[in-house]
């Protein structure tokens, strides 16, 4: 459930989630696996911009994106805006572990000198990944269609979201995007997800070889 992509300085993650409809979040799952008691919601902000200082080991974040259902991300974000070092108390990302989940998730946290993708695996073990601020990251359900399309047409994170939008049913609602780059104003913005027929258009735009 979830795609976030970074690429270019800017990263975008759409609204959609899942969010259970009892109390017991340790029984909440991806509504694409087959379980009938979670919700859709299209309307969560999975991006958070810190509005003071916050490091990320020697590194000061710039933005965060959570990938998982609503109260992993929510619980993610409470831990950071509480200027919790997750490398020292990973107690959130060992909680995604406890919920029974088989959504993706994880962090794609963007600093000002590097991208680091970090999730738990399997095995209930941190996944620490680092890129440099010129890499393409994707993660979450849509992550491969993604990335296929920042590869093979060169397309902006928005464009990326949108595309897998269209093929994969745990992303969806709007996608939220925030410049990241040195200077930018940092603020979380929205715009719809294409039609496929707007999408097509715009691709055809870009390239209008004519087969």
């Amino acid at each position: 459930m979830t795609t976030i992509v970074y690429s270019n300085g800017y990263i975008a993650a759409d609204t959609r989630t899942t969010f259970p409809k009892h109390a017991d979040l340790r029984h909440t799952v991806c509504l694409g696996c087959g379980e009938s008691h979670d919700e859709i919601a299209d309307n969560t902000s999975k991006i958070w911009v810190p509005e003071k200082s916050i490091k990320w080991r020697d590194d000061t974040i710039v933005a965060v994106a959570g990938a998982g259902n609503k109260a992993q991300i929510d619980k993610a974000f409470a831990m950071m805006k509480a200027g919790a070092n997750l490398i020292a108390k990973v107690d959130v990302l060992r909680e995604f572990n406890e919920v029974r989940n088989h959504c993706s998730y994880g962090l794609i946290i963007v600093t000002d000198n590097k991208v680091i993708i970090y999730r738990p695996n399997h095995y209930k073990k941190e996944y620490e990944k680092v890129y440099t601020l010129d890499d393409d990251v994707a993660i979450g359900s849509g992550e491969d269609v993604a990335r296929f399309t920042l590869k093979a047409f060169g397309c902006s994170v928005y464009d990326a979201v949108t595309a897998a939008a269209f093929v994969d049913p745990g992303t969806g609602g709007e996608v939220n995007w925030v410049d990241c780059r040195e200077g930018a104003d940092r603020t979380v913005g929205t715009a719809s997800i294409l039609t496929k027929e707007e999408f097509t258009a715009k691709m055809r735009a870009s390239n209008p070889f004519p087969l």
